[in-house]
């Protein structure tokens, strides 16, 4: 079970760092993130034997929630996202399958650097 909004910012000012909602996800295993006014995050983590991947795009505006609420929102359909495998092959399988030119945004040096660090996660 992931953590609540408001055990991960229990003083709460604007929403402005996902890291916080991500690390409750689970033990991360890789990550990669498109760092610029709107980006992409990749990340790839292992919880209660279970392998879990989750990309998701985000602008400047999302990460100024003015609510505790509008962040659970957020955190919610992050968790909604995360796609759970029941093995390290059939996460990286995925990974290294999916067709990242249409599903992501983020440059070529970080979904490659992603997908390499999984892997080497993994090993």
């Amino acid at each position: 079970m992931s953590k609540r909004a408001v055990e991960i910012y229990p003083v709460f000012g604007h929403f402005h760092d996902y890291q916080p909602i991500l690390d409750s996800l689970g033990t991360i295993l890789a990550q990669a993130d498109d760092i610029k006014c709107q980006g992409d995050s990749l990340v790839m983590c292992l919880r209660d034997g279970k392998y879990g991947f989750l990309h998701f795009g985000w602008g400047s505006c999302s990460q100024n929630r003015e609510t505790i609420s509008d962040v659970q929102v957020r955190m919610d359909g992050l968790i909604t996202d995360m796609k759970w495998f029941d093995s390290k092959e059939d996460c990286m399988s995925f990974i290294r399958n999916r067709d990242w030119e249409l599903r992501c945004y983020a440059d070529r040096k970080t979904k490659t650097g992603f997908v390499n660090a999984a892997a080497l996660a993994v090993e």
